[in-house]
């Protein structure tokens, strides 16, 4: 929303999300550059280059854990946060319930295999990268799709998302498929 503001009206006419569901944009014109991340997001300069052919975009909504005042991460870490958190992504990563995505992406280049994400929810709401990443992993697995997970620079966080990812694999686990 930061780099496009005119997606920001779909909060005018877009209910509160539940647990299971994602809201889908098609396009959305880039206005901006920014730079810094979370509590120190800021614009940096208008966004001069072309514009990208449009896009399908999700908006997932994550757990907000500003206000908290004890063990953010034991919330986390509960089994009913967890499935919370890898259900919303799934219903962001699938596009099973989104008809005219499926048919509009199918007719141009078959199925599509891979979905893009981040630091979703690590930021302003205070979300543990680890273990998002992980729910995010399991989330794109578990709809068939690869995860492009894009660090944002933070090559230690790379490096150790790659070896977890490694010894997971190592080790065969699933996400029950």
């Amino acid at each position: 929303f930061a780099h496009c503001p005119d997606l920001l009206a779909a909060c005018l006419i877009c209910h509160a999300m539940r647990d299971d569901e994602a809201i889908l944009f098609r396009g959305g014109a880039r206005f901006s550059q920014t730079r810094g991340y979370a509590f120190n997001l800021q614009f940096d300069c208008p966004f001069l280059g072309p514009q990208p052919p449009p896009v399908f975009l999700t908006a997932i909504d994550a757990c907000d854990y500003r206000g908290w005042t004890d063990d953010v991460l034991g919330h986390q870490l509960q089994p009913d946060t967890m499935l919370r958190e890898v259900e919303k992504a799934r219903a962001g990563f699938s596009l099973q319930h989104f008809k005219d995505a499926r048919d509009h992406l199918g007719a141009r280049k078959g199925k599509p295999d891979m979905v893009s994400s981040g630091h979703w929810g690590c930021g302003a709401f205070l979300g543990n990268k680890e273990l998002k990443a992980l729910e995010q992993w399991m989330a794109a697995s578990a709809c068939g799709m690869r995860l492009l997970y894009n660090t944002f620079g933070d090559q230690q966080f790379a490096n150790e998302l790659v070896q977890i990812v490694e010894d997971l694999r190592t080790q065969g686990a699933t996400v029950g498929h």
